[in-house]
C-alpha cells in the first residue's frame, strides 16, 4: 500500500508541471474531480492544508510574489481537494504560499487542479512540495516526517520512500525532534543550522552548548568537536574508543538515543525509544534477523 502511495504521490506532483494564466482561464464553480483541470474557483473557497508542514512564511518572500502575481498572474495552478469537512470548500494539497501570495495580490479567483486525495496523500503531497522547495527548515521537516509515521504508521523506510530520501536521512531528521525546545527554536530561526544541532542531541548541555556555537560562529564540523570534548570530560578516560564508535553507529542507524555499556566480555545495550511505533520498528528488526 505505501508503495502505491509513493507512486500516486508522484503522479500528483506531476500534475503541478501544468500552467494557467488567471487572466484567461474559465471562471468554473462547482468543480467536481477530474474535471475542468484548467478551473479557476473564488480564492475563498480554498482553505488551507491542515497537514502543512511549513509554520511560518516570510512576509517579505509573500510580498514579492504577490508583486509578480499583479504583474503576470498565477502561471501555476494551486493543487486542491474537496474539504472533507466543509462542503463546497477545497483543501489545499500544493500551493499555499501561492495561495497566500493572492490573496495579498488582491485576486478574486485563482486557477485550481482539484483532485481526489487522501490523508495520507494530503500531507506527503505538502510535505514533498516544501521539500522540492527548500522552504521548510529542518524541525519543521522533522515535524512532518514524524507525523507520517505517528499518526499514519508509516515506518522510517516507508516514509523515506515517500519523500525520495534515504532512511539514514529520515532518521537523523527526526532525532532533532528530542533537542530541548530553545535549541529546537535556534534550528527554526536559522541561528543554528541542523548541521550544528545533530551533534547536540542526548547532550545534557545542549542549550548551553548551542549557545557557544552560535555564539562563535561554528560550522557543523567545530561543533562536533566541542561536543566531543565535553562529553570526553565527562566520560572516563578508559572507555574503548571502538564502544563509542558503535554507538554512534547504532544511533544514527536506528534514529535513536542508544547507550553501550560494557566489561569486558559482557555488558548491555540500551535503546530510548520516544514512539510506540519507534519500539515497534525495532521489534520489527528483531524479528526480520
Amino acid at each position: 500500500m505505501r508503495r502505491g502511495l509513493s507512486r500516486g504521490l508522484e503522479s500528483l506532483v506531476a500534475e503541478r508541471a501544468a500552467t494557467v494564466d488567471t487572466r484567461t482561464a474559465p471562471e468554473t464553480r462547482g468543480t467536481e474531480p477530474g474535471t475542468a483541470p484548467d478551473a479557476t474557483l473564488p480564492i475563498t473557497d480554498l482553505v488551507s492544508n491542515p497537514f502543512q508542514p511549513r509554520s511560518d512564511f516570510d512576509p517579505d518572500d509573500l510580498n514579492t510574489l504577490a508583486s509578480s502575481i499583479r504583474r503576470s498572474g498565477m502561471l501555476q495552478p494551486i493543487l486542491a481537494r474537496p474539504d472533507p469537512a466543509q462542503s463546497g470548500r477545497y483543501q489545499i494539497l500544493a500551493g499555499e504560499r501561492r495561495w497566500r501570495a493572492a490573496q495579498k495580490a488582491g485576486l478574486h479567483r485563482v486557477p485550481v487542479r482539484i483532485r481526489a486525495a487522501s490523508d495520507q496523500e494530503a500531507v506527503g503531497l505538502a510535505l514533498i512540495e516544501n521539500m522540492e522547495r527548500a522552504d521548510l527548515n529542518a524541525i519543521e521537516e522533522a515535524g512532518g516526517l514524524s507525523r507520517l509515521m505517528d499518526e499514519f504508521g508509516f515506518t522510517q523506510a516507508q516514509a523515506a520512500e515517500t519523500v525520495s530520501r534515504s532512511r539514514s536521512y529520515v532518521a537523523n531528521s527526526v532525532r532533532l525532534l528530542s533537542l530541548p525546545e530553545p535549541v529546537q527554536q535556534m534550528v527554526r530561526s536559522g541561528e543554528l543550522s541542523a548541521g550544528s544541532a545533530r551533534p547536540l542531541i542526548g547532550s545534557p548541555d545542549a542549550l548551553k552548548l548551542a549557545r557557544v556555537i552560535v555564539r562563535r560562529g561554528l560550522n557543523s564540523r567545530a561543533a562536533e568537536q566541542l561536543v566531543r570534548r565535553e562529553r570526553r570530560g565527562r566520560t572516563p578516560p578508559q572507555r574503548d574508543p571502538n564502544l563509542e564508535e558503535l554507538e554512534r553507529e547504532l544511533q544514527e542507524t536506528l534514529g535513536m538515543e542508544v547507550a553501550v555499556r560494557a566489561r569486558g566480555n559482557r555488558g548491555e545495550v540500551r535503546i530510548r525509544y520516544q514512539r510506540s511505533t519507534q519500539l515497534e520498528e525495532i521489534l520489527r528488526r528483531l524479528r526480520r534477523e
